[in-house]
């Protein structure tokens, strides 16, 4: 690339690192401020950091800020715990523990080994810069660069995979949510495959130290991408999917949850495998809080879905415990199974509501409707 081209694209990138930089300081201090923001923030303030750097190299202005070479040379060890914990903390409710911390030790370490170059004085690094005194000399025991870049493609790709295997299964209740995981994955994988494929490059020969657009391209797009959802429909932050962030805002009676009529569906569909298949409604503590976690979704979107039917909650149980009921009570007698019994086997806690509740769905009594379905066999 032509000299002059790659001092356009390192402006470029200097102000897309600019945009990243606003984006982290809005994030960070927005009233709604949770931790799926916190996390997607430090990966855009990290992302612009490399971008800044990468700029004023290209820009041939690194000499003017000589603190800041290699400033972003410890990044990539902590761009797949932040990707990995963004996920989980969007995916489910997320609380912090301490081991958590042990997923920054590598930058940690990478860190406290570049720490002796990093304070050395403006004199020493601008000596440096004019190539007075070799880059090796600021470390104690240097490590070669091929090693450093080994750790770090080993640890991208390790959290990468990790995540998809993970978390991409949490997905799959809902279309919407997991193609904002694929886009937002993508990004990052794309990012993790240049890292990989340029050093590889470099290292054999091919390319020079000065040809990694492609890492400086993927680190734009998702500084770009979440800017522009930042700024302009920064609702897709609050829980709601990615196409409802681009319509205008409209009436819902549950913005909270913000699902769109097609995944009304798609949850509802889940929900009716999940109660049939596991029969969740014997349970006679399962609560509509139990039953969310279960389905890896909000309490609120699963209130939404039975709404739809025309029944609250406890309504929507009762009428899976009445239809084991009626499938019990025609297959049984009652020296098999006594009405008290089949009561309890469904997930009722007494007899009289049992009772109640089958009338108001059948209109006959447990008692009737076995004599009833046994006149019929005979």
């Amino acid at each position: 690339m032509e000299p002059s081209s790659l001092k356009y694209l390192g402006a470029f990138f200097i102000a897309v690192a600019t945009q990243g930089f606003f984006f982290t300081l809005a994030q960070l201090s927005s009233k709604n401020r949770n931790a799926p923001r916190i996390f997607l923030a430090l990966i855009v303030l990290c992302f612009s950091i490399c971008l800044l750097e990468s700029g004023l190299w290209w820009t041939e202005r690194m000499d003017r800020f000589v603190h800041l070479v290699d400033i972003s040379a410890s990044l990539p060890f902590l761009f797949g715990p932040l990707v990995y914990f963004y996920f989980k903390s969007s995916l489910q409710p997320y609380i912090f523990k301490k081991e958590d911390l042990l997923h920054a030790l590598p930058f940690i370490l990478h860190f406290s080994y570049c720490a002796s170059f990093y304070f050395s004085s403006t004199a020493d690094k601008e000596a440096m810069m004019r190539g007075e005194i070799p880059f090796t000399d600021f470390f104690p025991v240097y490590i070669p660069s091929l090693y450093t870049h080994i750790l770090k493609a080993l640890s991208l790709l390790s959290y990468a995979l990790f995540t998809w295997h993970k978390l991409y299964h949490k997905t799959k209740v809902l279309s919407e949510v997991r193609n904002w995981f694929r886009l937002t994955f993508g990004v990052f994988a794309f990012y993790v495959l240049n890292f990989i494929a340029f050093h590889t490059l470099k290292f054999a020969g091919i390319v020079d130290g000065c040809s990694d657009y492609g890492i400086a391209s993927a680190m734009s797009v998702f500084v770009l991408l979440f800017s522009w959802f930042g700024f302009v429909r920064p609702k897709v932050f609050d829980g709601y999917s990615v196409n409802e962030a681009l319509q205008p805002v409209i009436f819902q009676k549950y913005k909270s949850s913000a699902l769109t009529e097609d995944l009304v569906q798609e949850l509802g569909i889940r929900l009716e495998e999940l109660m049939r298949s596991q029969k969740l409604f014997k349970d006679e503590r399962l609560r509509l809080d139990s039953l969310a976690k279960l389905l890896d979704v909000s309490r609120n979107s699963v209130s939404q879905v039975i709404n739809r039917t025309g029944m609250n909650f406890f309504e929507y149980v009762n009428s899976w415990r009445i239809e084991e009921a009626k499938k019990l009570l025609s297959e049984t007698s009652k020296e098999e199974l006594n009405i008290i019994e089949v009561a309890y086997e469904v997930g009722f806690n007494n007899k009289v509501s049992f009772n109640k509740s089958f009338k108001k769905s059948t209109g006959l009594t447990p008692t009737e409707f076995r004599r009833l379905a046994l006149e019929k066999k005979a």
